[in-house]
């Protein structure tokens, strides 16, 4: 969740005016009572954030002071969260992938219900291996796997398109 926060400070620190007034406007939402804190009542209450991110492991998370509410600095990654990503779930113990991971390479691009992942916990457990279609070697962690696709990508870049063929029809009897 660090990395997440981080990301979501960087952007805030470079964000427009206009998305700048987004985020507190998101950040008011949640702040039922305008205390300036968002609690987990107020968290689970909106309508703004789904189910899986209002969850109490992910509210923990999210409190870095761990004072059991959620400051402007803090609700900003869970806006970056809501808003810039969708995070994936761990196809082991469905909790939701917050930090490094594992998946399927074979099954990179797929939507997320038909891709593969699994937290580094999962992945060490034994006995994943048969849940999945694909061979347990195609697993890669997140990081490998963001390099192999930017590779793919400037691969595929970099390859000509295929000359136009001319198609030449001969009708018998005709002299050309």
């Amino acid at each position: 969740m660090d990395g997440m926060r981080e990301i979501a400070r960087s952007y805030y620190s470079r964000a427009s005016e206009d998305d700048k007034k987004s985020i507190q406007e998101f950040f008011e939402k949640l702040d039922v009572d305008r205390d300036g804190k968002v609690s987990r009542p107020e968290l689970k209450r909106s309508a703004t954030v789904s189910a899986c991110l209002s969850a109490d492991n992910v509210f923990q998370k999210l409190d870095v002071n761990g004072d059991g509410v959620l400051d402007f600095d803090e609700a900003k990654c869970l806006y970056y969260m809501v808003n810039k990503v969708k995070i994936p779930r761990c196809c082991g113990c469905y909790d939701l992938l917050v930090g490094p991971y594992f998946s399927c390479s074979r099954c990179a691009g797929k939507s997320p219900l038909q891709r593969y992942d699994l937290c580094c916990a999962c992945y060490r457990a034994e006995g994943h291996e048969s849940e999945h279609e694909h061979e347990f070697e195609h697993m890669v962690d997140n990081h490998t796997l963001m390099n192999e696709l930017i590779e793919d990508r400037r691969n595929n870049a970099a390859t000509p398109a295929p000359a136009a063929v001319e198609t030449i029809i001969i009708v018998e009897g005709e002299n050309m």
